[in-house]
């Protein structure tokens, strides 16, 4: 039974006889010996993560932060779009002008991109032109008149949540990305005797 049990455990002693405590030597000795192969096997799989990992993170970044800017071009661009909806209603809030009753309607449409409605935002423009004359120029003083175009726009700077802009070799760009959103319609009639109300 021995050289039978022997003979499992290595073929080289296949027909002689040996002990229990023989076969676990022998099974400890195979146990403990160092595979070359293995370790060469384990520094591949390193190498090859690494190769995967590092390009897979890249790619996931960029995405995100493409992603991230691309929704603040849309909410701002639909902020700009309701404060010309607000323009085209002749109205203005208590204690400030159209203009800037206009400017505090982006701002609260816009998330918190433009500002907070505490005070209207500098950044975000409105114009009048005259759709007779030209829309090269806008028109200053009381030009919210009816008929006229309005046009608001906002401008907003996007830093890129991970740099990875540049090429090889050199620095990676820190410039942001600038955001400029315009919208406008036309401004409509006002009743008889109604007067727009001041800029």
């Amino acid at each position: 039974i021995s050289a039978i049990i022997c003979a499992f455990a290595d073929f080289s002693l296949a027909g002689e006889g040996c002990s229990m405590e023989q076969m676990r030597d022998i099974r400890g000795t195979r146990s403990t010996k160092s595979n070359p192969q293995k370790r060469r096997q384990r520094g591949n799989v390193y190498a090859e993560t690494a190769l995967v990992v590092i390009p897979f993170f890249a790619l996931l970044l960029g995405i995100l932060d493409f992603g991230m800017a691309i929704f603040v071009r849309t909410t701002i661009q639909n902020a700009v779009a309701a404060g010309v909806r607000y323009a085209v209603t002749y109205q203005n809030m208590t204690g400030y002008g159209m203009d800037d009753s206009i400017r505090l309607t982006t701002q609260a449409n816009a998330m918190g991109f433009l500002g907070a409605t505490s005070a209207p935002n500098p950044a975000i423009t409105v114009n009048y032109y005259n759709p007779i004359s030209g829309l090269g120029t806008p028109l200053s003083g009381g030009a919210n008149q009816p008929l006229n175009v309005v046009e608001v726009s906002a401008t907003y700077q996007w830093n890129w949540l991970s740099n990875l802009s540049g090429v090889i070799g050199s620095p990676r760009s820190s410039t942001p990305l600038s955001i400029v959103v315009y919208s406008s319609d036309r401004l409509g009639t006002l009743p008889p005797g109604q007067s727009p109300p001041a800029r």
